[in-house]
């Protein structure tokens, strides 16, 4: 073998050693790139389903807003319904208390005016009884006069 020919050999040697080393440097850069490229799909997966909890969690947790709202809301139109009833029941109340105070003081009015009617009518009978009376005493009078001068002594007519 020539010099050359050993030369050749050496060079053919050492490109077939640099290509197996770059060989091996591409495997391992393939291998070091699957190992990064299955860790950030590890990472993206977790994050992902770390994402997917969380929104599970503040969708069940505004949920649970939404029903305690809803149960304050039914609770606070069950209160203004219970006081609505109330209040209704009071001017019912109110209304009756009303109805049976006027038509106490038209009572009050019917029987004043009885009285009144009554009253006036008494003040009339006496006013009659007391003319009657008087009629009564002016006859007496009258009578008593008569007798007077009918029995009295005559006054001489000479004197």
């Amino acid at each position: 073998m020539t010099e050359q020919d050993a030369a050749m050999v050496d060079y053919q040697a050492a490109t077939l050693a640099a290509r197996h080393i770059a060989l091996w440097i591409s495997a391992a850069a393939l291998a070091v790139s699957a190992a990064v490229g299955g860790a950030q799909c590890i990472l993206i997966w977790r994050g992902l389903r770390m994402m997917d909890r969380s929104n599970r969690a503040r969708a069940e947790a505004v949920e649970n807003q939404r029903r305690e709202s809803d149960q304050r809301h039914a609770e606070a139109m069950a209160a203004l319904a219970d006081q609505r009833r109330a209040t209704d029941d009071q001017r019912r109340a109110l209304d009756a208390m009303i109805e049976e105070q006027r038509a106490a003081r038209e009572d009050q009015r019917r029987a004043t005016d009885d009285r009144r009617r009554t009253l006036e009518a008494m003040i009339e009978e006496q006013r009659a009884a007391r003319e009657d009376q008087r009629r009564a005493l002016d006859a007496m009078i009258e009578g008593q006069r008569a007798l007077i001068e009918r029995t009295a002594p005559r006054e001489p007519e000479d004197r």
